[in-house]
């Protein structure tokens, strides 16, 4: 319909004007601007924002809006670590975008498809040996004889070829030169260090709600998995009694 040809107050929300007692939303269509108004009763909307009694909020328009967690008739942040994760995660506008997995992990798509390289044993070897030497040399970068296709589980590869198997290996790290080791100070960004914090301390509590908090770290100068992880118990038994004979018996 028409806008009315009434004074009217510019709404909380854009696209949204207060014609009282009207509410009235914006609605294009081509070059023609619509307004869509619906009764407005002002002691009605604060009954409706009012949250449940015993919610942790007050009023919904309070409680936090994220993707599949929030449940906004009960006044309810789901606070697992997915959900906690999101705000600053999928919901941040990341390039490439984010997207939380169930352990509270930021994920991002860096690098993907296919890539294709010629390894060769030597530095100054030629990458086209039939070039120079037909028989000695019958080779050429595109059609050697022995090819590998290698599939990343963690979103990392590294690959090197040597002449001699008894080589040490070398590492490159971000681009930079080849070298028996990586200098890099191990940290943890300000917002993997909130995360943890809210994580480690729901509700403010002094520790994890849980008797076991594995912490699964990536990158250079951190434990390799196959070795061990870095954790968090209650108490020492948990280290040394396995954890279905915590589940049945009582220790006090």
């Amino acid at each position: 319909r028409n806008r009315p040809a009434v004074p009217f107050v510019q709404g909380t929300q854009q696209g949204e004007i207060t014609v009282d007692p009207w509410l009235c939303r914006e609605a294009s269509l081509g070059d023609k601007v619509l307004y869509n108004c619906t009764e407005y009763d002002p002691e009605y909307v604060v009954v409706e924002n009012r949250c449940p009694v015993g919610a942790k909020y007050t009023q919904k328009s309070d409680v936090p809006q994220v993707l599949g967690c929030t449940d906004l008739d009960n006044c309810v942040l789901t606070e697992t670590p997915q959900c906690l994760c999101r705000p600053a995660c999928d919901m941040a506008g990341l390039t490439p975008p984010g997207t939380c997995n169930e352990l509270g992990e930021c994920c991002q798509t860096i690098c993907q498809g296919k890539s294709k390289a010629d390894l060769f044993p030597t530095a100054n070897q030629p990458r086209c040996g039939r070039l120079i030497d037909p028989i000695g040399q019958n080779w050429c970068n595109g059609d050697l004889d022995q090819k590998w296709t290698l599939t990343s589980v963690t979103g990392q590869l590294t690959v090197q070829v040597f002449e001699n198997a008894k080589d040490k290996l070398v590492h490159s790290y971000k681009g930079s030169a080849p070298s028996l080791t990586v200098d890099s100070t191990p940290a943890m960004s300000n917002a993997d260090r909130a995360l943890l914090d809210e994580v480690f301390h729901p509700g403010g509590e002094d520790s994890p709600g849980e008797d076991w908090f594995a912490l699964r770290l990536q990158g250079p100068g951190t434990t390799e998995r196959a070795e061990g992880q870095f954790v968090w118990t209650r108490s020492l038994r948990n280290l040394v009694v396995v954890p279905w004979v915590l589940s049945v018996a009582s220790f006090g």
